[in-house]
């Protein structure tokens, strides 16, 4: 199996990326929300979470208050770091086990924090989805309802991400996904870099979920 990595900033448009290619029939492993279903799942997890940050962390549903998650690690590297060294290694195996489901195919790994987690050295090759500050910040303040300094915190919290990006010494195909016309760019660009992958279409549950 060939697995990919996408990468890319908060507000660069990693996602779109794998939505078009889950729409090409490849598998897509989005990190983010399979851990979500992890630390929502894993007793260890939440016992962890709850002892540190308290029971209010979950909602009333059980499930994890991302948005109360995502406001402790914005403003508080600390925490950011130790809630990042549970959930690497627990992802991580995660994607082995997913990997061994698909031995002859060509997959994807989304993650915002690719070389962070440790997940980078698991890709045979990257892809980099690469948009302007401006562009990113005005998306993140769109979709979420930031602030102007709440947007640039997140940005600038994945700061470490590039430098690792750039000191990694790989190989990395940068897509360009910079402002409000480029959609079209962005699929004559995934189309191109889909011709030289040959890939078998596998049923994946998880997927028919995003």
């Amino acid at each position: 199996m060939e697995l990919i990595g996408i990468c890319g900033g908060i507000g660069s448009g990693k996602s779109v990326v794998s939505r078009i290619l889950r729409l090409r029939g490849y598998e897509v492993y989005d990190c983010d929300y399979e851990a979500r279903i992890l630390m929502s799942e894993s007793d260890e997890v939440r016992r962890e979470l709850t002892g540190r940050w308290g029971e209010n962390i979950f909602l009333a549903d059980g499930s994890l208050d991302r948005k109360a998650v995502s406001a402790i690690v914005f403003a508080d590297d600390a925490e950011r770091l130790w809630l990042n060294e549970i959930v690497h290694g627990m992802v991580r195996y995660d994607i082995k086990s997913w990997k061994q489901e698909r031995s002859d195919t060509i997959c994807f790994v989304e993650s915002a924090i690719l070389f962070e987690s440790g997940v980078a050295e698991m890709c045979d090759s990257i892809w980099h989805v690469v948009a302007s500050p401006q562009v990113r910040r005005e998306r993140i303040m769109k979709r979420s309802g930031m602030s102007l300094d709440r947007a640039e915190a997140c940005m600038a919290s994945q700061l470490k991400e590039q430098l690792l990006l750039e000191k990694s010494g790989r190989t990395v195909i940068e897509i360009p996904n910079d402002g409000a016309s480029a959609s079209d760019s962005l699929l004559l660009t995934i189309n191109e870099l889909c011709k030289g992958l040959t890939h078998s279409k596998n049923s994946d549950t998880r997927s028919a979920t995003y």
